[in-house]
Formats: structure tokens, C-alpha cells, sequence
């Protein structure tokens, strides 16, 4: 009888090779680290968190370059030496405004020695009659350019007139260029009752006098015929356009006078205003 201790047993042999071995051993050793872990891109391909992908590094900026530097919120912020103003026009998404502007016939006579007005006395600038209407923009912007345009067939005017934007003369019948100027780069009169009161009218100022690039035409003192008017966007982009109240209003004045009772009167006229502006 044979001791079943002493029986040997034969197993089958199983050969690994080695490169399993060393994989699998590499990658218990990674999985047992506990300062990483995995996470998926949008690309698809994996990062270790807590590391930057070479894609990802952002390289520092100069704190002395403007164009390295994020954009900042709130207003538009000009480079220094440079008006706001333009700058503002030049960058701002323009907003427009169109409005009529009329000024009613008036048939009065002057009245001398009211409303400072001079005592009457012909052949001289003694007393006017004005009439004003505002151009009013919404609030935080300012005017970039203004087109004006007036068209009358039967405009007549009994004296000299004049019509301003902003007290500065941008059209007249009488040449008051040698007057107190404006300080804006239009070079534009300045409209100054108490400068030009008592003016002598010379016959060799009488005529059609109109704003830089403006193209102007209107009948003679006392007759009857087709006025017009025209100013291009642009021209007031000066102090012209950039002295108003500060409720943002444009004004435009129309002045008539003269030496005798019957200079004040004129018929009606009216301007057709169309404004772009920007939001501040």
C-alpha cells in the first residue's frame, strides 16, 4: 500500500513574461500615490490636476504696455493728448437725432430803447428782435457733427439778420468777422449784443456771409426770394458744438434788427437739424 503523502503532484507550468510584470508593477505604484488625480479635457486628452498643460501657460504681461492689459469697464477712456471728445466720436457707436427748428414770421416793429435795445437812428444796428429754439440731446452724450439745412422760397428779411448756434454766428447778412471772435478753430464770429449795438451799417459789409464750408444764398434787405442754407457734417466739430448748457441743449438763435421800426420784421424760416452723437 503506497503512502498518498509521499505522492508527488504535477501541476501545469504557466510562463509570464517579464514586461507584464514590470507594467503591472508600475502601475500599482501609481495608483497608490495620493497627491494626483485625473480629470478630462475638453480636447479630450488628460491633464494631472495640479499641473498646467503646455497649451495652457500664460505668459506674463508688461505692466508697462497699455496693449498687454485687460480692457477695463465704464467709459471710454482717451489716449493721453488726445480730446476726449474726438476720441470718444471716433470709437463711440454714433446715435442720430432729427428735429425741425422754426422760427415764426414776425411782423412787429422794432421796439427801441427796450429790452436793450438803443434809440432809433438809421444807418445803424439799434435794436433787433430774437427768437431761439434748443436742440436738446439725451443725457451722458455729447455732439459730434450737426447738419443744418433751410430751404424758403419767399424769405424776406426787413433788416440784417444773423443766426447763431451756441452764440457764434453761422450765417449773416452783415459781415461782423472783425468783431470779438470766437476762441474755437472755426474762427467764428461770436453773436454779442452788447458788442455790436450802435454799429454803423456800412453798405460794403451788407451780402451773404456763411460758416465755413456752408454753402449760403438768400435775397438782398427788404426784397422777397429763395433762401437757403446748407452745413455739412463736421463743420462744428470745434467749441462751436461743445459749449452748450450743461443739460446737454444746443441753442439756435435768429436775429433781425436795424435802425428803423420796420428792421425787425422777416418772415418765417426754418432749419432742419439732424445731430450724431455719442453716448459718454
Amino acid at each position: 500500500m503506497k503512502d498518498i503523502n509521499t505522492q508527488s503532484a504535477h501541476w501545469p507550468v504557466f510562463y509570464v513574461p517579464m514586461s507584464f510584470l514590470m507594467a503591472v508593477v508600475a502601475m500599482l505604484m501609481m495608483g497608490c500615490s495620493s497627491n494626483h488625480s485625473w480629470s478630462g479635457s475638453d480636447s479630450g486628452a488628460f491633464t494631472k490636476s495640479g499641473e498646467t498643460d503646455s497649451t495652457d501657460i500664460v505668459q506674463p504681461t508688461d505692466p508697462k504696455d497699455p496693449s498687454a492689459q485687460p480692457p477695463s469697464e465704464g467709459p471710454v477712456q482717451s489716449p493721453p493728448n488726445m480730446d476726449p471728445l474726438e476720441y470718444a466720436c471716433k470709437n463711440q457707436a454714433p446715435q442720430y437725432q432729427t428735429v425741425d427748428l422754426d422760427f415764426v414770421a414776425n411782423s412787429a416793429d422794432c421796439a427801441f430803447s427796450q429790452n436793450d435795445n438803443l434809440d432809433r437812428i438809421d444807418g445803424r444796428l439799434q435794436a433787433r428782435a430774437e427768437q431761439f429754439r434748443e436742440l436738446k440731446l439725451p443725457a451722458k452724450t455729447a455732439l459730434c457733427h450737426i447738419r443744418i439745412e433751410a430751404s424758403e422760397d419767399n424769405f424776406v428779411a426787413y433788416g440784417n439778420f444773423f443766426v447763431s448756434l451756441n452764440s457764434q454766428l453761422i450765417a449773416a447778412s452783415y459781415d461782423l468777422s472783425d468783431r470779438q471772435q470766437s476762441s474755437s478753430s472755426s474762427n467764428l464770429s461770436r453773436w454779442d449784443w452788447s458788442m455790436i449795438k450802435g454799429e454803423v451799417l456800412r453798405p460794403s459789409r451788407h451780402g451773404v456771409h456763411c460758416g465755413p464750408s456752408g454753402q449760403c444764398s438768400w435775397p438782398e434787405v427788404g426784397e422777397s426770394g429763395a433762401l437757403r442754407m446748407s452745413f455739412q457734417p463736421g463743420l462744428f466739430n470745434s467749441s462751436v458744438a461743445r459749449s452748450p448748457s450743461s443739460d446737454l441743449t444746443h441753442r439756435f438763435g435768429l436775429h433781425v434788427g436795424g435802425g428803423v421800426a420796420k428792421s425787425c420784421q422777416h418772415s418765417a424760416l426754418k432749419l432742419k437739424i439732424t445731430a450724431r452723437f455719442v453716448s459718454l
